[in-house]
């Protein structure tokens, strides 16, 4: 495992799985989004954006750029750098498992990352989680409650797929990785998303 999340790098998430597929047709009616949703019915999970420009970017990828700016009285500068992700999330996470406790009655053990990082993406912190839901209807909302000029857009991931793809490259990594049988884990948070 530590392996495979040493060879990770979260900027390049996409080369993992291939070649993703976007298609350009337009949904103008209500039929055509019926049409679209009904083809991932079993197995999607559905993410909505106010505009078609935006990728699929975390709020902790978006976080970590910072703008320096210099000045003089002949040269003015300024570079946008990415600052290290993985200390600013150690950071966020330490600072949100500090103070957690204040707020609510029940937390995850402190060695339960994903279900803190869950939480911190359902209270609004900087994670490296992307909110999806399993109704393309949700997912048409939030592509439409603020829709201004631009167009809007619809993600879709047929999760029976996406599982089968992981758990291949997984054991292309680590040969010794389990079956599929426990990947779904049952949920025992309120804030954790339904995998089951």
């Amino acid at each position: 495992m530590k392996a495979l999340l040493a060879d990770y790098d979260p900027m390049q998430n996409f080369e993992f799985f291939e070649k993703l597929v976007t298609e350009d047709e337009p949904i103008r009616k209500w039929s055509d989004f019926q049409k679209w949703a009904r083809r991932f019915r079993e197995d999607g999970s559905f993410r909505g954006h106010a505009d078609a420009s935006w990728s699929l970017k975390t709020t902790l990828d978006r976080a970590v750029w910072k703008t320096y700016s210099a000045e003089t009285s002949q040269i003015q500068s300024t570079t946008t750098k990415r600052v290290n992700i993985e200390e600013n999330e150690k950071a966020l996470l330490l600072a949100f498992q500090r103070g957690a406790h204040h707020y609510l009655a029940r937390t995850p053990n402190h060695d339960q990352t994903m279900d803190w990082l869950a939480m911190m993406q359902h209270y609004g912190a900087p994670t490296r989680l992307l909110d999806w839901t399993r109704s393309p209807h949700v997912a048409l909302y939030f592509a439409l409650r603020n829709q201004k000029e631009a167009n809007a857009a619809l993600w879709s991931i047929d999760l029976k797929w996406f599982e089968q793809r992981s758990l291949a490259l997984l054991r292309q990594k680590d040969p010794a990785w389990p079956d599929g049988s426990n990947f779904r884990t049952q949920c025992e948070y309120p804030w954790r998303v339904s995998c089951a």
